[in-house]
C-alpha cells in the first residue's frame, strides 16, 4: 500500500512537542523535496590582518571562521492538487479518457473527485492560519515513511493551473517550505554540556593547566588571559589541583 505524507498539527507542552490535531494527507507525496542545512560563522577582526594596526598574521590568505551557530535546518517541496479526475481522492491515478475529464469538469460524473479548493484550504488551515489559542501559527509534524520532520511554515506559494468554465480551479501546485522547529530544552540536550556557548564549572587536578583547559573547552587555548582575570589567578602555569575555577560562555 501506498504511504502518503501526512502533516500534523502539534502542541508544545514542557519543552516537549507531540502530535495533535487532524492530520492533512497529501493527493499524491512529492516528486522531491530539499532538505537544506546551514553553519554560521564568525569571522574575527584579529584573524583578517589589519595592516595599520599590525594585529594578525602577515601574508594571510584567508580568514579563520570561528563557530557561531547552526543556521535553520529547512526542507521545501512542492504539492499537486488535482480535480480532474485524473487522480483519484486515494491518491491513485487513472486512465480517464479526454471525454471522461470533460465530463468531470462539467459535473455530470459520479466519482469521487476531490476539490482543489477543498483541500488547499485543508492545507492552509494545517500549516498557516493563526491558532488563537496559542496566537501563532502551529508547529506542524511532516510524515513520510521513515522521515519525520517538526517545523513551522516559512512560505506557501499557490499556482493555480486549470479551470472549469466557471472560473474553478482544477488543478494547483503550492510550493512550501518548513523550517526546523526545536524547543530550548531540545536545543540544550542536542548541543550538550561540553558546548563553548554554556558556563563551565571545572575543579583542576594533577596537570591542569590554564591554556589546556582553555582548549579543552573553547577549542582556543588563547583564551586564558580573559579566564585568569576572571577568576582573578595570580598566574595561570602553576593551577593547584583542587582549584575551583568558571569558564564562561563565548559572546
Amino acid at each position: 500500500m501506498l504511504k502518503k505524507m501526512t502533516i500534523q498539527p502539534c502542541k508544545v507542552s514542557s519543552g516537549k512537542v507531540s502530535t495533535s490535531g487532524t492530520k492533512f494527507e497529501v493527493l499524491l507525496n512529492p516528486a522531491s523535496y530539499n532538505h537544506e542545512h546551514s553553519i554560521k560563522y564568525n569571522y574575527p577582526e584579529s584573524n583578517m590582518g589589519d595592516r595599520q594596526s599590525g594585529n594578525g598574521a602577515i601574508g594571510r590568505l584567508a580568514p579563520e571562521p570561528k563557530f557561531q551557530e547552526y543556521g535553520a535546518e529547512k526542507i521545501s517541496f512542492e504539492l499537486v492538487f488535482d480535480g480532474t479526475g485524473v487522480v483519484e481522492a486515494n491518491g491513485s491515478t487513472t486512465s480517464t479518457s479526454l471525454k471522461d475529464q470533460l465530463k468531470n469538469i462539467a459535473g455530470l460524473t459520479t466519482r469521487k473527485v476531490p476539490k482543489v479548493e477543498t483541500l488547499i484550504t485543508q492545507l492552509k488551515d494545517t500549516v498557516y492560519n493563526y491558532d488563537g489559542t496559542i496566537h501563532e501559527p502551529r508547529v506542524v509534524q511532516l510524515k513520510w515513511g521513515n522521515f519525520t520532520f517538526n517545523g513551522r511554515l516559512e512560505s506557501l506559494s499557490l499556482d493555480y493551473t486549470l479551470f472549469d468554465p466557471s472560473g474553478v480551479p482544477l488543478r494547483a501546485k503550492a510550493k512550501v517550505s518548513f523550517v526546523r522547529y526545536v524547543t530550548e530544552q531540545e536545543s540544550t540536550l542536542l548541543a550538550k554540556q561540553s558546548s563553548p556557548d554554556l558556563t563551565h564549572d571545572v575543579v583542576t587536578k594533577a596537570g591542569d593547566t590554564l591554556p589546556k583547559l582553555c582548549y579543552e573547552i573553547y577549542s582556543d587555548a588563547s583564551y586564558y588571559p580573559e579566564v585568569a582575570q576572571i577568576n582573578n589567578l595570580r598566574t595561570f602555569r602553576d593551577l593547584k589541583p583542587g582549584t575551583a575555577l568558571r569558564f564562561p560562555p563565548l559572546d
